[in-house]
Protein backbone atom coordinates (compact mmCIF):
# COMPACT_ATOMS: atom_id res chain seq x y z
CA UNK A 1 0.00 0.00 0.00
CA UNK A 2 1.32 3.50 -0.96
CA UNK A 3 2.30 5.70 1.34
CA UNK A 4 1.27 9.71 0.59
CA UNK A 5 1.94 13.20 2.54
CA UNK A 6 -0.83 14.83 3.57
CA UNK A 7 -1.23 18.70 4.79
CA UNK A 8 -4.48 19.91 6.81
CA UNK A 9 -5.36 23.44 5.45
CA UNK A 10 -7.55 24.27 8.57
CA UNK A 11 -4.81 23.60 11.84
CA UNK A 12 -1.70 23.07 9.11
CA UNK A 13 -0.92 19.73 10.84
CA UNK A 14 1.29 17.31 8.26
CA UNK A 15 1.30 13.52 7.98
CA UNK A 16 2.03 10.47 6.32
CA UNK A 17 -0.30 7.81 6.26
CA UNK A 18 -0.81 4.41 4.36
CA UNK A 19 -3.68 4.43 2.24
CA UNK A 20 -5.66 1.62 0.87
CA UNK A 21 -7.78 3.76 -1.95
CA UNK A 22 -6.58 7.18 -2.91
CA UNK A 23 -9.91 8.23 -3.74
CA UNK A 24 -11.06 7.94 -0.28
CA UNK A 25 -11.32 11.79 1.61
CA UNK A 26 -8.47 11.25 5.21
CA UNK A 27 -9.25 13.25 8.03
CA UNK A 28 -6.60 15.11 10.27
CA UNK A 29 -6.00 13.50 13.65
CA UNK A 30 -5.93 17.34 15.59
CA UNK A 31 -8.78 19.00 14.42
CA UNK A 32 -11.01 16.20 12.09
CA UNK A 33 -11.07 18.41 9.12
CA UNK A 34 -10.15 16.80 5.45
CA UNK A 35 -6.46 16.56 4.43
CA UNK A 36 -5.41 17.42 0.98
CA UNK A 37 -2.60 15.01 -0.63
CA UNK A 38 0.51 16.57 -0.91
CA UNK A 39 3.75 16.00 -3.45
CA UNK A 40 6.23 14.19 -1.68
CA UNK A 41 9.84 12.99 -2.27
CA UNK A 42 10.70 9.22 -3.72
CA UNK A 43 12.56 7.12 -2.84
CA UNK A 44 14.13 5.98 -6.18
CA UNK A 45 17.54 4.63 -6.57
CA UNK A 46 19.42 2.62 -9.36
CA UNK A 47 21.93 0.66 -7.56
CA UNK A 48 24.07 -2.14 -9.06
CA UNK A 49 25.37 -2.88 -12.58
CA UNK A 50 22.61 -4.22 -14.33
CA UNK A 51 20.97 -0.97 -15.96
CA UNK A 52 24.08 0.37 -17.45
CA UNK A 53 25.61 -2.49 -19.22
CA UNK A 54 22.14 -3.39 -20.38
CA UNK A 55 22.35 -0.44 -22.64
CA UNK A 56 21.15 2.66 -20.99
CA UNK A 57 24.24 4.48 -20.84
CA UNK A 58 25.71 7.00 -23.54
CA UNK A 59 26.55 6.13 -26.97
CA UNK A 60 30.79 5.61 -26.99
CA UNK A 61 32.06 7.16 -29.88
CA UNK A 62 33.54 4.89 -32.25
CA UNK A 63 37.43 5.43 -32.91
CA UNK A 64 38.56 3.65 -36.32
CA UNK A 65 42.46 2.57 -35.62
Amino acid sequence: MPLFDFGCTACGNKEEQIVKKWSLPVFCSNCGEQMQRKIGRTNFKLKGGGWFKDGYQKPKDKIDD
